[in-house]
């Protein structure tokens, strides 16, 4: 990956751009048509600037570089410093920035037709990370480690459920622990037309991933939820002997019932979807109306998991249900 053809000096006063190294005209790296060897026998130094090879608005070289060098045009210098800008895929300059540098030296591929489910703008990280490897299944689930274990001594159990073969399809959602989890999370977020078979779940899903709206955004976010919180469930019981059931892996993870409060809130007349960026305020139902609530902190109600406690920053509470 050449990311040198990339930085292009535009010349001002000629003293910071390396006449042989830096790019700065079409056939620039100079270096790429006079060696070394030739540089310094001409009399020159290899970290020479641009300025020290112009005299009088001509080329300081020997003439009989003219044959190899002659489209090149001597810059006209000025009182201002080279500029050091991004020359991009099609030849554009501007200036540097990590965007236009990653957009022209990425590997690309053909898109997936999952892409939107998984990468979209209010997305959870580390969620749509695992999402991402399940799409592609790579993650490492024992059917996939096994290939390493030589001797086949390896167990293929499933750790959540513990009677069938481990693997991706098992995992997501076949297995009697993680279908269960899916069961109840779709249910508070009102998904209960989305399948249970991971295709034809996904199938259902494809159509409105790329709707600017509240229930695409909401599904995607349900779902990379709960796949990443069985994923981790997993791993818990495989590497730190740790075993939760069902409803404790329901109740202690706070993103699957983030997600339902901003379900609940975005079901609120006044609510657009403008507002999902940044979920801060809401308006509270009648008759409690009356100006904006600030969004304080978000926990389960002790008494019913399926009811959700919103406090604000005054002293009234509202309780979801």
């Amino acid at each position: 990956m050449q990311v040198q053809k990339h930085f292009w000096f535009c010349i001002g006063n000629g003293f910071q751009a390396s006449v042989w190294y830096d790019s700065w005209d079409g056939m620039s790296p100079l270096a790429d048509h006079i060696t070394p060897r030739e540089i310094t026998r001409a009399g020159f130094q290899l970290n020479d600037n641009v300025s020290e090879l112009i005299d009088n608005g001509r080329w300081k070289w020997p003439s009989e570089w003219t044959l190899r060098l002659n489209n090149i045009q001597v810059p006209h210098l000025s009182f201002d410093d080279d500029k050091l800008l991004w020359k991009d895929n099609n030849n554009s300059l501007q200036d540097f920035s990590v965007h236009a540098a990653w957009e022209d030296l990425r590997p690309r591929d053909n898109v997936v037709s999952w892409y939107s489910v998984v990468w979209f703008n209010q997305n959870i990280p580390k969620h749509a990370f695992i999402l991402w490897l399940i799409f592609r299944r790579k993650l490492r689930t024992q059917d996939l480690m096994s290939e390493w274990d030589r001797n086949g001594s390896g167990a293929l159990t499933c750790s959540l459920c513990e009677t069938q073969p481990d693997s991706h399809k098992h995992l997501f959602f076949e297995c009697p622990f993680s279908l269960h989890v899916w069961h109840t999370v779709k249910t508070k977020a009102d998904m209960t037309n989305i399948a249970d078979d991971w295709d034809v779940m996904v199938a259902g899903i494809l159509p409105m991933a790329r709707k600017l709206s509240v229930q695409s955004v909401i599904a995607k976010l349900v779902l990379a939820a709960t796949t990443y919180y069985i994923w981790d469930e997993k791993n818990a019981r495989l590497f730190r002997q740790q075993k939760r059931t069902r409803d404790q892996l329901l109740v202690e993870n706070e993103a699957w019932h983030v997600t339902l409060v901003c379900y609940l809130l975005f079901r609120m007349d006044g609510l657009g979807f403008e507002d999902l960026d940044c979920l801060q305020t809401f308006k509270p139902p009648p008759p409690l109306r009356g100006g904006d609530a600030y969004l304080n902190s978000v926990h389960l109600s002790p008494k019913n998991s399926d009811h959700v406690i919103v406090c604000n920053k005054t002293s009234s509470i509202y309780l979801m249900i």
